[in-house]
């Protein structure tokens, strides 16, 4: 039984590994350069192992069918894909992956073309991948199997507990934007701009209604009253955008790292303010690479 267990951790790691190197192939390419992938820091992709644990154990029964091996790793590869994502959007407050823009979707979670892919995948899995892996992992001593298994759960954990950390903190980010957003409306309000406005009309009201014969006096008087406004203005948008900025571009490397791992990650609550941290990450790293050439 432990044996058995041994050789399921490694097969999950492998494959963990293989789904990496798979999904960074299939984001690099188009994109023409590397697009590190993986909610986590290391080089796996946990989906994959335990999506080929799970077609290798309920695809065993047809394991000499190609066909049933395509469509019922098609359909329980999606399903798997389907639930990560809601467990995932559910424990985080975030939609980690959108095939919103996919023909026959569902809700975004899972699309009609890496459904398909899939059912290749397991395929592949099945016939070509598995058999060799197989031999090498029956191969290992036992001894060599718990010693690989106790220093691979060790940095397994450690970063996991990392990524879960930096995603707390990426949450608790967007939340001080959103308030930040909030108490600039407030500061506003408690400059008396909403006041001074509506003494300017009144003031102009007056002038028109009593054609006052000091235009002069009173054109300085307006003058004067928006300087005070605009000053006040300024005063809170400035404090503000300083606030933001930092906010925005002091990210830890793993909170940016999973930023540009996962390019559609959306925030549910706040999800503007992710964006705004998007683009304000993308015009840091430009005004950086400007600095480096010149």
């Amino acid at each position: 039984m432990e044996e058995v267990l041994s050789n399921l951790f490694l097969y999950w790691m492998i494959y963990s590994l293989l789904g990496w190197l798979v999904e960074t192939i299939y984001c690099s390419v188009p994109q023409g350069h590397f697009v590190e992938r993986g909610f986590l820091n290391g080089p796996i992709c946990p989906i994959y192992g335990f999506g080929a644990l799970f077609v290798l154990s309920v695809l065993k029964p047809y394991i000499n069918n190609l066909f049933a091996v395509f469509i019922l790793g098609m359909i329980s590869t999606s399903i798997l894909e389907y639930i990560t994502s809601y467990l995932m959007e559910k424990l985080f407050k975030m939609k980690w992956w959108d095939y919103s823009d996919h023909k026959f979707n569902i809700r975004g979670r899972v699309c009609l073309l890496n459904s398909v892919l899939f059912g290749i995948l397991c395929i592949v899995l099945t016939e070509l991948i598995h058999p060799p892996i197989k031999f090498f992992v029956n191969e290992i001593s036992l001894t060599l199997k718990y010693i690989s298994i106790a220093v691979l759960s060790l940095i397994t954990s450690i970063d996991f507990l990392a990524s879960v950390r930096s995603i707390i903190n990426l949450n608790h980010k967007f939340e001080l934007i959103y308030q930040l957003k909030e108490q600039i409306l407030e500061k506003l309000e408690h400059e008396n701009v909403a006041r001074k406005l509506n003494n300017l009309r009144e003031s102009r009201n007056n002038f028109v209604e009593n054609k006052l014969d000091n235009l002069k006096e009173f054109k300085e008087s307006l003058v004067e009253m928006k300087e005070n406004i605009d000053i006040d203005i300024d005063k809170v948008v400035i404090s503000f955008h300083e606030k933001l900025k930092a906010l925005q571009t002091e990210n830890k490397y793993i909170e940016h790292r999973i930023l540009l791992a996962f390019p559609k990650l959306k925030s549910i609550k706040y999800n503007e303010a992710l964006q705004e941290m998007r683009k304000s990450m993308k015009e840091f790293r430009q005004e950086h690479s400007k600095k480096k050439k010149n």
